[in-house]
């Protein structure tokens, strides 16, 4: 009499496949709504929304490209690539080819409201309200002022 017992045969192996990646920046991978509520989620606002340069841009035209350019780099590290597009092109580069009526139309289709009129947050919201910080954080008094005021 043998004392083996009968055991059943192993299940194989089950191979597993991770799909990985790859970014140019840790804000590209998050594709769901920031959590302002942790840790990780203040330290992306406040990255995201800093002043671009060490100094204010003022609205000339001189300084113009340098900041598109700052701006450009800070949409792409934020993760904010749907937002900078307006009828397929992109705002930094081919801002001719759009009109303001476009561009007004793109972000109402980007910040809706519920039934009772309450703002639905999504992340092109979330992200749109981190641009509109960080050029508030970047343009001195005078180019608000003009962005303000011209027709």
């Amino acid at each position: 009499m043998s004392n083996s017992v009968n055991k059943a045969p192993a299940a194989p192996a089950v191979a597993t496949t991770t799909t990985t990646i790859y970014v140019m920046s840790p804000c590209q991978a998050i594709t769901c709504l920031y959590d302002y509520s942790t840790n990780a989620g203040v330290k992306q606002w406040a990255e995201a929304t800093k002043m671009l340069d060490d100094r204010l841009y003022d609205g000339s035209s001189k300084g113009l490209a340098h900041f598109l350019s700052k701006l450009s780099r800070q949409a792409r590290d934020s993760g904010w690539g749907n937002i900078t597009k307006t009828k397929g092109h992109d705002i930094f580069h081919k801002y001719g080819l759009f009109s303001i009526q476009d561009s007004r139309n793109d972000a109402e289709l980007r910040f809706q409201y519920d039934a009772a009129g309450n703002h639905i947050i999504t992340r092109d919201a979330q992200a749109s309200w981190q641009m509109m910080t960080c050029l508030i954080n970047s343009c001195a008094p005078e180019c608000l002022n003009k962005v303000c005021h011209s027709s």
